[in-house]
């Protein structure tokens, strides 16, 4: 099994692959920082993605910054602000070497990104550091216990799996993780029951998208709702040992 650090080229390419595919913001991470943070606020996303998250949030009225090390990816969230008029900052830059001053921003996020980090220190320490005191770090990450670890456990194995190497946390790994850099829990949810969709699914999706009439009338309304409920945060303990991923909410010091 080959473990690496995530490299930008793997990125682009998953982005790439993304094409003609609807993009849905996480309702959890979405929710979660919408609760924790005010109008006006500074806040980051480290590794965006193709930036749904974090333009949904500035249509709140928050600053939002965007940090990747994929030029795809900071291309697709700067077109998706620019298609709903509003405005995202964002840089080319590694997450383990954030480009910010020390205590900067009110908020800093992750998902789907501390998970492929063998060594996540640098990148969490970095989060951290770049967060006002009193601010907050939150990250997303998939779950140990979850059958989706299953699932996906023997394709990592063998370096079929499309987005590279990846480990899961259970909830005390995260939380010794975070708070080994000043992040104190102060709150946690857990979201997802449904496996990713594999890759080779998403092109016959995107097809099925560009058809007229009703096909393509329940496509579009499967999709959203099955992406939609399935990034419903659950803030009820159990959750957080069963569901596909959990976030943990750190206050720094």
């Amino acid at each position: 099994m080959i473990v690496e650090v995530p490299r930008s080229e793997t990125w682009d390419r998953v982005f790439e692959a993304e094409n003609g595919v609807p993009c849905r913001v996480n309702r959890a991470v979405y929710s979660t920082v919408l609760e924790w943070s005010r109008p006006g606020d500074s806040v980051l996303e480290v590794g965006p993605g193709e930036g749904a998250c974090a333009v949904a949030i500035a249509q709140t009225g928050r600053d939002v910054h965007v940090a990747d090390i994929s030029e795809e990816a900071i291309h697709k969230t700067l077109s998706l602000a620019r298609s709903k008029a509003v405005h995202v900052d964002a840089v080319l830059a590694d997450g383990q070497v954030l480009p910010y001053t020390q205590d900067f921003f009110s908020m800093v996020y992750s998902q789907g990104l501390v998970e492929h980090f063998p060594e996540p220190e640098q990148l969490v320490s970095e989060m951290a550091r770049v967060t006002k005191p009193g601010g907050y770090v939150l990250i997303d990450v998939p779950q140990l216990y979850s059958l989706q670890h299953v699932y996906k456990l023997p394709q990592i194995e063998t370096g079929s799996w499309p987005f590279g190497w990846e480990r899961s946390y259970s909830p005390e790994q995260l939380i010794e993780l975070m708070q080994h850099f000043g992040l104190r829990p102060v709150d946690a949810y857990a979201w997802g029951i449904l496996p990713p969709i594999p890759q080779g699914m998403k092109p016959h999706i995107a097809k099925a998208n560009g058809e007229k009439g009703l096909a393509k009338q329940i496509m579009s309304t499967t999709l959203q709702m099955v992406r939609e409920n399935n990034t419903t945060p659950i803030k009820a303990p159990l959750a957080q040992y069963t569901l596909n991923n959990i976030g943990i909410l750190g206050r720094k010091s």
